[in-house]
């Protein structure tokens, strides 16, 4: 019986292993040939039978350090009477596999960890510029919607800056007037060399008044003329302009050049006075809110009762 023993005994010593065995099983193997359990065991080398079983079946990664590894192989094989020799051999290779993969893992869970810190970020950014914009659009609509009526509008301090340099370029031309017809007193004033003797009396000379300049005088100096003339027809063709808001009322002015000089809601006790080149356009929302004079004559707005006042200063002529 032993003799034929032998033979089969050979050829299976002589099939090759298609890949050498694992720790776990060269572990667990010697534990079953000796007939022991794994609770047995962790008894003997003081472990939690779930971590025999996790060195059995290789689950180095519920171990935090290979240290711990190979030191648990170690007393395990050590409480079986196992050779160290070729267990830490072989632990060593399956160890240096283990940890090429578990470092591939760790990259790949490292980039994304950093991918998703990224689109954290970029959402982030996204929407602190969004709510950026939201509150930019808001805080324009509510100025939009609440204008601060207490400032003088564009329009108007246009008006009023036109209104400087008119009365600007009057006291100019006034101030040269003046000098004017004081250098022509002056010269009525200087008397004249005296008249040669005539006989043995002289002729009692008649004392002639002061000579007036006039401004009708003074306007035939060519350049002088020119100004005045400029200054009349531009002060003839201005109107000024007297608003007052009993009530909030949406309105339209613009002057002779298109420009618009008053433009948009108009609060209740709000007052307007400028100067425009005529003629004039106005467009009122709500006429019976509005007291409207022009050049101190108040306009009757009574017709465009429930109605949109659009209408032309000075009137024109059918």
């Amino acid at each position: 019986m032993t003799s034929e023993n032998t033979p089969d005994s050979d050829i299976q010593e002589e099939v090759p292993q298609d890949s050498p065995a694992s720790i776990g099983q060269m572990l667990r193997e010697a534990r079953e040939s000796q007939g022991l359990t794994q609770a047995q065991v962790g008894s003997r080398i003081k472990l939690r039978e779930a971590l025999v079983k996790d060195l059995e079946n290789d689950h180095f990664d519920n171990i935090p350090n290979n240290t711990y590894v190979k030191g648990y192989v170690t007393n395990y094989a050590r409480a079986l009477d196992l050779e160290l020799a070729p267990l830490q051999k072989r632990l060593q290779e399956q160890l240096v596999h283990t940890e090429h993969g578990m470092k591939s893992f760790s990259r790949k869970t490292s980039n994304k960890a950093a991918e998703q810190r990224v689109n954290w970020i970029s959402y982030i950014i996204i929407l602190v510029l969004i709510g950026l914009s939201v509150l930019w659009w808001l805080q324009r609509s509510e100025q939009a919607a609440n204008p601060d009526f207490s400032q003088p509008t564009q329009e108007e301090i246009a008006a009023q800056e036109q209104d400087t340099n008119l009365l600007d370029e009057a006291e100019a031309l006034l101030r040269e007037a003046n000098a004017i017809e004081q250098k022509l007193s002056d010269e009525e004033e200087t008397p004249a060399a005296p008249a040669e003797e005539q006989g043995d009396e002289a002729e009692p000379q008649t004392e002639e008044p002061p000579h007036t300049v006039s401004l009708e005088e003074v306007a035939e100096q060519p350049e002088l003329a020119q100004n005045l003339a400029q200054l009349e027809q531009s002060a003839a063709e201005q109107a000024l302009v007297s608003l007052r808001l009993l009530a909030d009322c949406w309105m339209q002015i613009s002057d002779a050049d298109g420009a618009m000089i008053v433009n948009g809601l108009k609060k209740s006790g709000h007052e307007i006075e400028l100067a425009a080149k005529t003629p004039l356009k106005f467009v009122i929302g709500a006429p019976q809110a509005v007291s409207l004079s022009i050049d101190g004559e108040t306009v009757d707005l009574s017709s465009y009762q429930d109605t949109v006042a659009r209408f032309s200063y000075p009137q024109s002529e059918s």
